[in-house]
């Protein structure tokens, strides 16, 4: 990362609230586990919270999974601030 970004990127932090702050540290811990989690083995149903998960096909280049307990479909994204996000998990991480 260029060392104008990253100052940038810490004086934009700044003014943020505390609350605001902890939001963020939460948003990119995420990003981070998303990211280091590719192989999915500890996947869990955000609906139902169940462990018992099977690969669903593809969307575009996402995986799609299959609770085997509430048989609804997700993604590994679900339930995260960059769900409905156009943009792909890599460009997130570059952008954090």
């Amino acid at each position: 990362m260029c060392s104008d970004n990253y100052n940038e990127i810490l004086e934009g932090i700044k003014p943020l609230s505390n609350a605001a702050k902890r939001k963020l540290i939460i948003d990119i811990s995420i990003l981070i586990n998303l990211s280091s989690n590719k192989d999915n083995t500890e996947l869990i149903c955000p609906h139902c919270g169940n462990k018992y998960i099977v690969k669903n096909g593809k969307n575009k280049e996402t995986q799609r999974y299959l609770c085997k307990s509430c048989r609804k479909s997700f993604v590994n994204t679900t339930n995260t601030p960059i769900f409905s996000s156009k943009k792909n998990l890599e460009t997130w991480i570059k952008f954090v």
